[in-house]
């Protein structure tokens, strides 16, 4: 981050020849809200408007009753091991190309070869004296000079909190695999190679898989495109591009 730029490219419709195609596709303008900060202002919206949220819960199974017009739900609760049924109208399937909604309905996907592991790390470091001369959402960054790790080949620095809070995405080496356990030091110590300058980092949690604020954790990265998006009362709404 504080070494040579290679270059950059115009992002998200700030391109102006592409410019106008972003704003004649919607009426609403384009805003960078990563999803840690965008879901709780979703759950607080809909609590507030009567809806119950549940949250350490289970989808379990499905049955639509096509002459009700309704779904019923199987759910579990994770503290304390209950099954419960939920009857609705829709049942919304937003648990990702690889949940158990589109397992159960037997949904046909066209899934091209996996693009690989990243590692994404959240982490609380004020970089503001960077951006002046090279403002920006997502960074590359490419170290070929000096020695890294396996697990993290190179990767992307990508803003959540202008300027002091970074999502570092690390890519590994191609071709060493996925199995890396790396500890919250070395975690720490590539980062600030990352950095690249005196810079004090904190990462913000590690390892924490089933956290919903998810500071750091693995994924595969796959592209997915499913076949049919509705079926009666049922809906798919899942990312076409990754799965964690």
């Amino acid at each position: 981050m504080a070494g040579e730029e290679y270059g950059r490219n115009y992002s998200w419709g700030n391109d102006p020849h592409r410019k106008g195609d972003y704003e004649l596709a919607s009426p609403c303008r384009m805003i960078d809200l990563p999803q840690t900060l965008l879901e709780p202002i979703l759950v607080r919206f809909a609590s507030l408007r009567g809806f119950k949220m549940r949250f350490n819960t289970e989808f379990i199974s499905h049955v639509q009753d096509e002459e009700a017009g309704t779904v019923t739900t199987t759910v579990r609760d994770l503290v304390t091991k209950q099954d419960y049924r939920i009857r609705s109208k829709y049942l919304f399937g937003a648990d990702g190309a690889r949940g158990e909604v589109l397992r159960q309905l037997g949904i046909g996907l066209i899934k091209e070869p996996g693009q690989g592991l990243a590692i994404n790390v959240l982490v609380k470091a004020d970089l503001s004296h960077l951006m002046p001369t090279r403002m920006g959402n997502l960074h590359w960054i490419l170290q070929p000079d000096i020695k890294h790790p396996d697990w993290g080949w190179t990767g992307i620095v990508r803003m959540v909190k202008p300027w002091t809070e970074w999502l570092f995405i690390l890519f590994p080496t191609p071709g060493a695999g996925t199995d890396f356990n790396p500890t919250k030091e070395e975690y720490l110590g590539r980062v600030k190679e990352f950095i690249g300058d005196d810079t004090p980092a904190e990462i913000l949690g590690v390892s924490k898989v089933s956290d919903i604020f998810g500071v750091t954790w693995s994924w595969k990265v796959f592209h997915s495109f499913s076949l049919h998006l509705q079926i009666g009362m049922l809906t798919l709404n899942f990312s076409g591009t990754s799965t964690r």
